[in-house]
Formats: C-alpha cells, structure tokens, sequence
C-alpha cells in the first residue's frame, strides 16, 4: 500500500491511499492516518504532495554505511552514532533545495532509506522493532559538510 500526504483543493494536508496507475487522485484516510485500515471510498483530487510526513523528530544515524566511512576516512563506529536533524529540513517532491550562501561547494547528498516509526518507541527488542514500522519512503539527505 502506499500512502502519500498531499493537499487537495478542498483541505489539507490529508494522509491518502495512492494508487500509481492513477496519480491525480488519492482516497483520503478517515480518522488515525496512523491505520491505514480507516481508508474511506471517496476520492480527493491532488493538488500538491507534500513530504511525507510531518515529523516530529528525525534520529539519524551516522556511518552506517561502510563504504561512506572508508570514503571519509572515518573508522566504523563500535556503538551507533545518533544525532538529530532538524525537522524543517523535510521537503516534498519537487521543492528547492536551498544551499547556504557560504560555502555551497561543501554541501553533499546522499540517496537514503528512510524508515517511519508509526507509534512511540522505547526499550524495545530487535524482535519487535518491526511492530512500530509505519512504511519506508526515499529520502535525499542533503548536508553542509563544513557545519
């Protein structure tokens, strides 16, 4: 299933069921849009996408990928490196980037999975992660790499 947020020319933002063969509409989720099973019938038409989500924090983590920390030449981590992005870095499809005046050679991408936590989240085991897992969605991490 796939779920984008979009503002329709009635409301928005709205939460809504997305299907690609017809990508001008999308049914809108009624209630929690946290349970995708509340999916009303009607349509709405889509005016804009939005980013994904709204997000209240975004944790990060840092050199996960190994081959980016030999690129860096910065060694694996032996525990996680955790750190928080602001949340009005998150952009929807088709916005500009904004690059900082100084220094925009510096800033650098990155293609990233994102996962979306769906409900709160603490102590748990690797057994249950998958139970607070809403969806994925891509991302393009953009970052000033001299800050």
């Amino acid at each position: 299933m796939k779920i984008v947020r979009f503002v329709s020319k009635r409301k928005g933002p709205l939460y809504g069921v997305y299907d690609p063969r017809r990508p001008e509409v999308a049914n809108p989720i009624e209630g929690d849009p946290w349970n995708p099973r509340s999916v009303g019938d009607r349509e709405e038409q889509i005016e804009r996408l939005l980013a994904p989500v709204a997000p209240v924090n975004i944790l990060a983590l840092g050199i996960n990928y190994r081959k980016h920390g030999e690129e860096t030449a910065l060694s694996a981590p032996s525990e996680p490196i955790l750190f928080l992005k602001a949340t009005s870095s998150v952009i929807g499809p088709g916005h500009p980037i904004e690059l900082p005046a100084a220094g925009p050679d510096q800033v650098d991408y990155e293609a990233e999975l994102a996962v979306v936590i769906g409900k709160t989240a603490k102590n748990i085991t690797p057994e249950e992660a998958p139970d607070y897992i809403f969806g994925y969605t891509c991302a393009n991490d953009v970052s000033a790499r001299d800050w």
